[in-house]
């Protein structure tokens, strides 16, 4: 229930804002299209969901966005501070931050730039200061993220003579993300905090919660032309087998032909937080992060060493559980059998044997189970019959992975017991304790 709070009336060219979900307000400017990504989605807010998130106010910079209609087009302006970096517009191969780029959110492929033009966009960014920004508009948009530059801008720069004046810039400060809607009005979506992946949970809630991709989903995947055929698809699919590649699903290209609908299986018919990374002074192209714990830094073509930016935290090498460094930079030279790799202090990390694909419906594997550092460390090891899509109706497990320090100042791992009736692959387990160790088994 919106009680009087809720509702934030503007006048002239600000928005209208109210409370629809908890931490989530939305937005209204001039006449909105009926049709929108929300509506066209058909998805419910996943209420139950907003309840473990901390309760916020209305992020303070509501009341300086501000939007105009011109000749049928909307133009929507949200303040940006000057350290402020923005993250986020869909998908992007090349990088992180979005600040300073003018992008043309627009279905296509993939072109080679971070243009906005991919398989991909999306109208929604996370702020560093810890708050997001949907434009619910299923129109193509040009997004100018802090890269436009207003006359009427209180911090709008002085003109300056490029010949003469060495403090000229091709690019002064820019005050605010500007997006054109071709519309006459526009619904905007402002989620709060407080930080940056509370917003991008309370984006997810509000788009009903997520899907949980199946085992297979994870893994090895290979994309097929557009004009393969059916018997093509699947003499790639036996391919990969004679020859031992990996391989757990097929992607068919768009436009693939109506006859190879069929062929669109899994192999054999088929085990962090990372959505935004916090700002730094400097855009890292070649690491990144893969879930909370692992920090992965590839080797490149003619590199025999590299250096590493170790984010705060105490960080352990994977191969061999020595300690690295905390919070700064180190250089690696691990030779061309190893990826460098590295694990957050009380990472926990589940090993599987290594298999061409996800292991088939009743398949028992041993599992290693890793931990890294000091530090006490938990995680949820996710199961299904690595087949169906019957995980969707619940027919998958979770069980529970402890390490916890004992009275006599040893590790010790725990997993919890398997579901009756839910899908087990889990066969024997051996516990590695990479820094401090010692190793254990249990069935």
């Amino acid at each position: 229930m919106l009680n009087a709070a809720s509702l934030f009336a503007r006048s002239g060219n600000e928005m209208r804002w109210e409370q629809v979900d908890p931490g989530v307000w939305k937005g209204t400017f001039g006449t909105p299209e009926d049709y929108s990504l929300l509506e066209a989605s058909g998805a419910e807010p996943l209420e139950e969901g907003f309840l473990s998130l901390p309760d916020v106010e209305i992020p303070a910079l509501h009341a300086d966005i501000t939007a105009t209609v011109q000749d049928g087009k909307t133009y929507l302006s949200i303040p940006l501070e000057k350290k402020e970096q923005i993250y986020g517009l869909g998908l992007n191969f090349q990088s992180v931050f979005q600040r300073g780029k003018v992008l043309n959110l627009h279905v296509d492929h993939y072109g080679g730039r971070d243009d906005g033009r991919t398989h991909a966009p999306v109208p929604f960014y996370v702020s560093s200061r810890g708050y997001g920004i949907l434009v619910n508009s299923a129109r193509y948009l040009t997004v100018y993220a802090g890269s436009g530059i207003r006359k009427d801008s209180p911090h709008a720069e002085k003109a300056k003579d490029r010949n003469t004046d060495k403090s000229w810039t091709a690019q002064p400060y820019s005050d605010a993300v500007s997006i054109l809607i071709p519309a006459e009005g526009v619904e905007v979506y402002l989620f709060a905090g407080p930080a940056p992946l509370d917003v991008v949970r309370r984006y997810n809630l509000l788009c009903g919660g997520g899907v949980l991709p199946p085992r297979w989903g994870l893994g090895f995947t290979q994309r097929t032309p557009t004009l393969y055929t059916s018997a093509q698809v699947e003499k790639e699919v036996d391919d990969f087998e004679r020859y031992g590649y990996p391989l757990d699903f097929i992607g068919l290209e768009p436009g693939f032909g109506p006859e190879g609908i069929a062929a669109s299986r899994g192999k054999e018919q088929n085990l962090e937080e990372n959505p935004y990374l916090e700002t730094v002074a400097k855009e890292i192209r070649d690491q990144y992060m893969a879930g909370e714990y692992l920090l992965v830094a590839p080797m490149f073509v003619g590199e025999t060493s590299r250096k590493v930016v170790l984010p705060e935290g105490n960080w352990y090498d994977f191969y061999t559980g020595d300690y690295v460094g905390n919070g700064e930079t180190i250089t690696v030279s691990p030779g061309l059998e190893r990826i460098p790799v590295f694990v957050k202090d009380g990472g926990i990390i589940p090993m599987m044997e290594a298999v061409l694909h996800a292991p088939r419906s009743g398949q028992k594997v041993n599992l290693e189970i890793r931990h890294y550092g000091k530090s006490d460390g938990a995680c949820r090891l996710y199961d299904d019959d690595g087949e169906t899509y019957d995980y969707e109706k619940g027919v998958c497990s979770w069980r529970n992975i402890k390490v916890k320090r004992q009275k006599n100042r040893k590790l010790k791992g725990s997993i919890s017991k398997s579901e009756s009736g839910k899908p087990d692959s889990v066969n024997k387990v051996t516990w590695v304790f990479m820094t401090e160790g010692n190793e254990s088994s249990e069935l």
